[in-house]
């Protein structure tokens, strides 16, 4: 059974391959590109999210509180059908916030068509529900935000051109 961090590394390779570099690059026993950068801080676990989250949050109408709530769903979300589930106490924790900041930003995520979420679970053993996120929505919110992004700056790359000539 592989480790978390040979999982790691490995999907890192696998990444690394998707972005362009060649396969002699990722060779078994060779470190990528990620795993050179990051080091041993990978063997925790690591995510991957499009830049335009980020670069784009502004025009996303999504603040930092969002941005970090959106990326502890994320670290919970490892397949695409596998919807995450994380309580908003547990994030609060983790941001030192209280949960009713959690709860109210989910909302804000929710009424801005960025995640979806299920009613009330099924009850854990110890008593509090369970209740589990959809981003797809997001990942449909990034891919509009990504396509908007590259036609921006093919326009301000034709600019560019033309004022040279």
């Amino acid at each position: 059974m592989q480790s978390v961090y040979e999982y790691s590394i490995r999907l890192c390779g696998i990444l690394e391959n998707v972005d362009g570099t060649s396969q002699e690059q990722n060779s078994p026993g060779t470190p990528g590109v990620v795993q050179r950068k990051w080091g041993e801080a990978l063997a925790a676990g690591f995510q991957v999210v499009p830049n335009v989250l980020i670069r784009e949050q502004n025009r996303l109408g999504i603040d930092a509180i969002d941005i970090v709530i959106l990326m502890n769903l994320l670290s919970h979300w490892w397949e695409r059908d596998a919807r995450p589930f994380i309580s908003p106490a547990a994030i609060a924790k983790r941001m030192s916030v209280t949960t009713r900041t959690v709860e109210r930003h989910l909302k804000k995520l929710e009424n801005r068509k960025m995640l979806g979420r299920d009613p009330r679970g099924p009850r854990t053993s110890d008593g509090p529900y369970i209740r589990s996120y959809d981003l797809m929505p997001l990942v449909k919110v990034l891919e509009e935000a990504s396509r908007n992004a590259l036609v921006e700056r093919t326009r301000r790359a034709n600019e560019r051109m033309a004022l040279r000539v």
